[in-house]
């Protein structure tokens, strides 16, 4: 207070009493006596503690839910982990299980197949016999002997047929 200009507090002031002012608060606008001065810091101080209070409380809530939430995210993981695990384990036994299927069906195709390939084997051979036999019967044979002889292979080419239609039906 550089001037000569004697300032009243503005608060004693409003409620009628005469006060000097001894100091001028930039913040609130008005003067101030001893009085209103030490009250005025008082709720500064009181308003700075609650703000800190304030903060504090906010922070401790803030860390609390950082650390509740960094809590769900381990559990989290872990159940995601485990539902990994159990759909591997899932698709794994599934996996054999087809493969097994499938080695089992491919098998019994195969020894199927290989059991009609020796068949039609022994039957080409047979047949290689009758060529041969034909062959001789017609340089030798009567035409009577020729008609008996090729009735009985029609009739055993005709079975072979049907057998091996019968075979493929299975």
């Amino acid at each position: 207070m550089a001037s000569s200009v004697k300032h009243l507090c503005t608060i004693c002031h409003d409620d009628g009493i005469s006060n000097s002012a001894v100091t001028w608060c930039t913040e609130c606008e008005v003067f101030f006596c001893r009085d209103c001065e030490k009250h005025h810091i008082q709720l500064f101080e009181k308003d700075l503690k609650d703000a800190k209070e304030n903060f504090d409380t906010a922070i401790k809530y803030l860390k609390t839910k950082i650390s509740t939430i960094n809590t769900q995210k381990i559990k989290a993981t872990e159940e995601i982990g485990y539902t990994r695990k159990l759909i591997n384990d899932f698709l794994n036994e599934l996996e054999e299980d087809l493969l097994n299927d499938l080695e089992s069906k491919h098998s019994k195709l195969k020894s199927n197949m290989d059991t009609l390939v020796l068949q039609m084997e022994h039957q080409a051979s047979r047949i290689n016999q009758m060529q041969n036999q034909f062959t001789k019967m017609t340089q030798y044979a009567t035409e009577l002997q020729m008609y008996i002889c090729l009735r009985e292979i029609a009739s055993q080419a005709t079975k072979y047929f049907e057998d091996f239609e019968s075979a493929e039906e299975i």
